[in-house]
């Protein structure tokens, strides 16, 4: 059991999913943890892992989903990018992502954007690349060993994890397998801003 302080946000205001209060929350999501920076060929890989995972079950097989490669989910996200007709029909993932990385390169971050705001992916993305000898990866790699299910080099994936919440604001993030959503917003009220214009900002590309 353990709950991470994290003075660091969301990656992009793009995944602010309450805009009240400048949060987004996940809860039991498939995890991406990664110990390097990610580029968009390991985020498509990711992407596809989870997906099959995801329709391994027969419910899911009866409804025809069908197994994505990386390469096509690639071509997809840089369809996505350019604005083209998808190459491939539009993926439905159906659980929450959550991304923690030590760095994001630019085009996977805003084909993450673009999976958020179009109601494609429930995703989220933590870069702790700026926390000084931060062990956050360390510390989840081992409170979730035993459900992870995939891994390769430096990036490995989680399938959902029971108990395990998220609270993620402008400056803070809040991860927990002890504490629920409404807990960490009780424990931790810091983790919410007031709304300003000036502050969320950003550029969709």
């Amino acid at each position: 059991m353990l709950t991470l302080s994290l003075n660091i946000g969301m990656a992009s205001k793009y995944l602010i999913i309450d805009g009240k209060n400048m949060i987004a929350t996940k809860e039991n999501p498939y995890l991406m943890l990664s110990t390097q920076k990610i580029d968009i060929r390991v985020f498509s890989e990711c992407l596809s892992k989870i997906y099959t995972h995801r329709n391994s079950s027969s419910f899911f097989l009866k409804l025809g989903s069908q197994k994505l490669e990386a390469q096509q989910l690639e071509i997809f996200l840089d369809d996505l990018i350019n604005e083209r007709k998808p190459s491939i029909p539009t993926p439905l993932f159906g659980m929450p992502i959550l991304v923690i990385s030590n760095g994001i390169d630019h085009k996977p971050l805003v084909s993450m954007k673009l999976l958020q705001i179009r109601d494609i992916c429930d995703l989220l993305a933590i870069d702790v690349s700026s926390l000084a000898n931060d062990e956050t990866i360390v510390r989840l790699e081992n409170e979730l060993k035993n459900e992870e299910f995939y891994r390769k080099d430096f990036y490995a994936i989680y399938k959902p994890a029971k108990k395990l919440c998220i609270v993620s604001g402008l400056r803070k993030t809040v991860i927990s397998t002890e504490q629920n959503i409404n807990q960490i917003l009780r424990n931790f009220p810091d983790i919410i801003s007031k709304y300003d214009k000036t502050a969320v900002q950003e550029s969709l590309m």
